[in-house]
């Protein structure tokens, strides 16, 4: 009996010692404690209470052990639950910390990601742009700017690290558009000397095709500008497809001039410019000085609609002689 009553004593103790250490490591609540103290204040008064009925002779000497060991095991299933009430809190805790990163760690691809929004969507923006009232280009002829003094040959030869070009003006040329596609080729180590000399294609836009360009996919393929949009577009611009076709072009851009170089390299899709220069036959001659290939600009606007399906129709070849932003 005194054993039993030992055993129950000391699990009231561990309960207890348990309660407060767990409580100050903070591996379960104020709340948690306040509960487990409730239990095993209970127990201590089934305890007494036992007592006092084995001392007033209500229960016998073998219902009085039946109990201490009822209540010692009450006490035990106790301390189980404080134990594991501070490995669950232990856990949450585990899980609280690991969310707590996942949510630091998704705040900063949040903000990554808004940053990156904020940074590309006005260039995004800009390069889907539509401009309305864009005048078509300027074509005038050769003769008249030799007689006004603008240039003193309708012949020109330049050249650079691995190519030279003989041209021959065939018009002059004086190009407002927005810039809808383009694409660069003096770049690659194995650049020819066509590339060299052409270093950038430039595809613009103006008229209708200009005032709906966000609304039409414009793409470069070897050199080739490739349009394709819906035939309720035409309804809207009130053009049929030949007007509207003959609002675009893609021009072969030859440069010589090593700042008007750097200016057309800053050209961006969705920039509003003007180029002016010559429409030029060329003939393109490696370092060698091998001829390796030969040009002729268009000098109209609706080849491309002519032949569609034609990737060898001719686009405007221009030699560049300045090149400006307009807004």
């Amino acid at each position: 009996m005194r054993d039993n009553m030992r055993i129950m004593n000391a699990d009231a103790e561990n309960c207890i010692h348990k309660i407060e250490h767990e409580l100050s490591e903070g591996r379960i609540s104020k709340a948690e404690a306040d509960d487990f103290r409730r239990q095993v204040e209970s127990k201590i008064e089934q305890k007494q209470k036992l007592l006092n009925d084995f001392a007033a002779k209500k229960v016998n000497e073998t219902t009085f052990n039946q109990w201490q060991i009822a209540i010692s095991g009450d006490l035990k299933k106790i301390a189980e639950d404080i134990d594991m009430a501070a490995i669950n809190r232990k856990k949450k805790e585990k899980k609280k910390k690991k969310l707590i990163r996942r949510a630091k760690v998704l705040g900063v691809l949040l903000l990554v990601a808004a940053v990156a929004v904020a940074f590309m969507l006005p260039q995004w923006l800009h390069a889907h742009r539509a401009i309305a009232g864009i005048p078509e280009p300027l074509q005038t002829s050769v003769d008249d700017a030799l007689k006004e003094g603008r240039i003193d040959s309708a012949r020109k030869t330049i050249s650079g690290n691995g190519y030279k070009v003989d041209m021959s003006f065939l018009a002059e040329y004086d190009i407002k558009g927005l810039v809808v596609q383009l694409d660069d080729y003096d770049d690659e180590k194995d650049a020819s000397a066509f590339d060299l000399a052409v270093p950038r294609d430039i595809s613009m836009a103006w008229g209708k095709a200009a005032e709906f360009a966000n609304r039409v996919k414009w793409g470069h393929v070897a050199r080739v500008l490739n349009v394709k949009y819906l035939w309720d577009l035409l309804d809207e611009a009130g053009v049929n497809n030949i007007e509207f076709n003959a609002m675009y072009s893609n021009n072969h851009m030859i440069v010589d001039d090593g700042e008007l170089r750097t200016r057309l390299k800053k050209v961006k899709r969705g920039d509003y410019i003007e180029m002016k220069g010559f429409l030029v036959s060329a003939d393109f001659y490696d370092g060698d000085g091998r001829l390796v290939h030969s040009v002729q600009s268009s000098l109209v606007r609706t080849d491309h609609v002519e032949h569609p399906f034609d990737t060898r129709t001719s686009c405007e070849v221009i030699y560049l002689t300045d090149l400006q932003w307009l807004d």
